[in-house]
């Protein structure tokens, strides 16, 4: 067998192991979970013919004047890496063995922060982005830009489900923390600005939701299993 048709069938293990989600693209399975894409994607690593699992979060509550979902789903707010019992980071050759595969892939949904086939509280979902903040590289420095843009993709969640108390609670935490004004300035970001530009999301409360609803009808996520957060 080829590595092209490794490379496939690979992907189709992983599909059939993963039937709570849809495929989107040859190594990328999603569902739409309330305002938002989560699902696992099959990262090539450079060089070397092996690969990645990622479990990932998108959200859909972009609204630019371009490609929305492309916007959305360019970047994601929450990426958790899996390990083996090694304690090291998982790098699988495209022609592993089937039941070698499949061993893995029974470790990794082990992995998973959340249960991919039902519908979970928002509570549960919020949890997720508390635990990713505890996770390298943003354990470093809980001042940080990173753990910032991490929280404001938290507020921006209770936004967009109009999660008030979520709302009111993560701003509270967001403005009472001393966040590292340096940090920012080499990423680019004034901070006052920053802080601004939160206070005019939480007045286009409207907008983050039917922005979410918009995207969430896109056509190319048509085929993808839809949950609810509750």
């Amino acid at each position: 067998m080829n590595l092209n048709n490794f490379k496939k069938s690979v992907c189709t293990q992983w599909e059939q192991a993963l039937p709570e989600l849809g495929s989107f693209a040859y190594n990328k399975f999603y569902k739409i979970q309330g305002p938002t894409v989560l699902g696992l994607e099959l990262i090539k690593l450079p060089r070397i013919e092996e690969y990645r699992p990622h479990f990932v979060i998108y959200p859909l509550w972009y609204n630019r004047n371009v490609d929305t979902l492309a916007k959305c789903l360019s970047t994601p707010i929450v990426l958790f890496e899996f390990y083996n019992k090694k304690g090291n980071q998982y790098s699988i050759p495209y022609n592993l063995p089937y039941l070698e595969l499949s061993t893995i892939i029974k470790n990794i949904k082990n992995q998973i922060p959340i249960s991919l086939g039902n519908e979970i509280s928002q509570k549960q979902y919020f949890s997720i982005f508390d635990k990713y903040s505890k996770t390298a590289p943003l354990n470093a420095s809980p001042s940080s830009y990173l753990q910032a843009k991490l929280m404001r993709s938290k507020l921006e969640l209770a936004l967009s489900l109009n999660n008030k108390k979520i709302v009111q609670k993560t701003l509270k935490e967001l403005m009472k923390r001393k966040w590292d004004n340096s940090h920012f300035l080499s990423w680019g970001i004034d901070y006052s600005d920053w802080v601004k530009s939160i206070e005019e999301d939480i007045i286009d409360i409207k907008s983050f939701i039917s922005s979410a609803e918009m995207n969430k009808i896109n056509t190319k996520l048509n085929k993808l299993p839809t949950s609810k957060l509750v």
